[in-house]
């Protein structure tokens, strides 16, 4: 393996390790280029060690849920593995409302990445404290910058790359939302929200402030009513129940919006739960607006438009929070940009066996919310179903869909019912036509093909994948012998502050009350990839009940 690095400082400050091996195994020779001040690592092998110990080296990109479980289930003993990040941690995102609110610390909602993988997994591990800023599949390397120094640039070159990076924010092109919004995707910006709600709250209080600037000051607007923004405005809304006993003298002044585009809240819950999360927020004082859109954000209000009637309203506000929509990061388009199949322009799409499309190789894979899944589709290989099924007719397929759900998950239980009213009229309308049976079940498969719905881009699909994927890994890349991905939901939860929790499950929902609330805590203890995480979580539950919320700013931490 060669790796090609601009400095001997950032090679000293990512040691592989290589827990239960002779270190007299290996040789390492240094190779110094002045001119281009490159340092060429490599490592050397007897020719009996390299066939007794060869590895294939995998690179992965990200430390987010996608990356934090490959890793946790890859078996290390086979592989010579390295992650790049510029972020040398893994964040528990479901966390984040309960850190913008000052429920939780930090530490809670972290965990440092390489210490967590050196004590789950043993074997062959690096960490690259760097951002990847492009990747040639033909050559397989990865170029990457030092997070620490710009000018220093890292070259890895690799034999499996998983592209795990996640998304960033999605301003949609709306103007000002980049400059003066604050978004809920990292612990960074949870933090300055936190700073800047308390500093907004000690500016209003200062003498000489005109009532009009502290309804502004003490006005935060959250944009976004699924899962993130529901969660952080009821957080909030606790927050600023907490921050007005503090500060009575402006208490009368704070104001919570919540700007939604849809007709209802948690859109993908049921709804049930939408109807009582409206009930705890509304109970809470928090201005619900449904069917409007934000058009624009300024430096101290937002425009907010009625999505039917286009009316507009200015509302000066002193917090805009932006939790609605994701968009692909720089790299992606990038490396979509080698493959003319790759033409989706919001995710990099990869097969059912999450390998990208278009390398052919099977030598890149992506998961979690930086790619989308197409499966192979039933009709651009007609003659292999119809061999599988024995015939070629619609009834031969419906009786098959077990066996084929195999090879294509879109006729799988969790993708295709039966007995779903719309399948079933389609199927009516499909049997009293005058078609040939080959032309029914070609028209058959196109229907089906086209009902599939990839997973969403959540951090429980993130995990499934990324177990599937590592196991896929572990067994020798045996893909005629792996069955397809196949995503399966097991429900949703949210927190919509305090122990009112809402969840949406295959079968039943729960709207409040404690048997919700235990619920949502079993679930996000088990969760969480640490002892250290659930010990400091219920340590921080327990002192903010008895003593409250630690309540300072920190002048460092406010600018975005």
């Amino acid at each position: 393996m060669e790796v090609m690095l601009r400095s001997s400082q950032l090679m000293a400050s990512s040691v592989c390790c290589m827990k239960g091996r002779s270190l007299n195994t290996y040789t390492y020779s240094l190779l110094y280029f002045t001119r281009a001040r490159y340092v060429s690592v490599r490592r050397t092998f007897s020719s009996t060690t390299e066939q007794r110990d060869h590895k294939q080296r995998v690179v992965v990109l990200g430390t987010g849920w996608s990356s934090l479980f490959f890793v946790k289930n890859l078996d290390l003993s086979k592989f010579d593995l390295q992650v790049v990040s510029p972020r040398n941690y893994f964040t528990f995102t479901p966390l984040l409302p309960k850190l913008v609110s000052g429920r939780i610390s930090t530490r809670t909602c972290t965990v440092p990445f390489s210490s967590f993988v050196q004590k789950h997994r043993k074997g062959s591990f690096n960490f690259v404290h760097a951002s990847c800023v492009n990747v040639d599949p033909h050559s397989k390397l990865v170029y990457c910058v030092s997070a620490s120094d710009p000018n220093t640039r890292v070259n890895l070159p690799y034999d499996r790359l998983v592209i795990a990076v996640g998304a960033e924010s999605n301003t949609f092109g709306i103007p000002g939302v980049a400059e003066h919004a604050y978004f809920m995707k990292e612990v960074e910006h949870a933090n300055i929200i936190y700073q800047k709600i308390i500093s907004n709250f000690e500016q209003a209080s200062l003498p000489g402030i005109s009532e009009e600037e502290k309804r502004r000051l003490l006005h935060l607007v959250i944009v976004g009513g699924g899962p993130t923004g529901v969660e952080t405005t009821g957080e909030i809304a606790i927050l600023l129940n907490k921050m007005a006993q503090s500060f009575p003298a402006v208490a009368s002044y704070v104001k919570v919006t919540i700007v939604e585009r849809g007709q209802r809240l948690l859109g993908t819950f049921s709804l049930g739960n939408s109807q009582y999360a409206d009930r705890v927020l509304s109970a809470k004082d928090v201005n619900i607006l449904l069917g409007k859109q934000v058009c624009a954000v300024g430096e101290n209000d937002c425009t907010v438009k009625d999505a039917t009637t286009g009316e507009t309203v200015t509302m000066p506000c002193g917090i805009v929070l932006w939790a609605s929509g994701l968009k692909q990061l720089e790299l992606v388009d990038k490396v979509r940009a080698h493959f003319k199949v790759q033409n989706n322009p919001r995710a990099l799409l990869v097969d059912q066996h999450l390998a990208l499309r278009g390398t052919g190789d099977h030598s890149i894979f992506a998961v979690g919310d930086c790619c989308k899944i197409l499966p192979d589709k039933l009709s651009e290989h007609f003659d292999e179903v119809s061999k599988a099924i024995g015939g070629t007719t619609p009834d031969a397929l419906l009786r098959n869909l077990k066996t084929l759900s195999w090879r294509f998950p879109q006729v799988s239980s969790n993708k295709l019912n039966p007995k779903d009213p719309a399948f079933v009229e389609f199927l009516n309308k499909l049997s009293i036509s005058e078609k040939p049976p080959k032309e029914q079940l070609l028209e058959l498969m196109d229907y089906i093909d086209s009902r599939y719905m990839p997973p969403f881009p959540t951090a429980q699909n993130a995990k499934q994948e990324s177990v599937y994927l590592a196991n896929l890994f572990n067994k020798g890349f045996n893909i005629q012998g792996t069955a397809a991905f196949n995503d399966v939901w097991k429900g949703s939860l949210a927190s919509i502050g305090g122990k009112h929790v809402v969840g949406n499950f295959p079968h039943f929902s729960l709207n409040g009350g404690i048997k919700a609330f235990v619920l949502w805590l079993g679930v996000y203890l088990t969760m969480f990839p640490s002892g250290k995480m659930r010990f400091c979580y219920l340590g921080d539950s327990l002192v903010q009940t008895l003593y409250g919320r630690h309540l300072i700013t920190k002048q460092h931490s406010l600018e975005r």
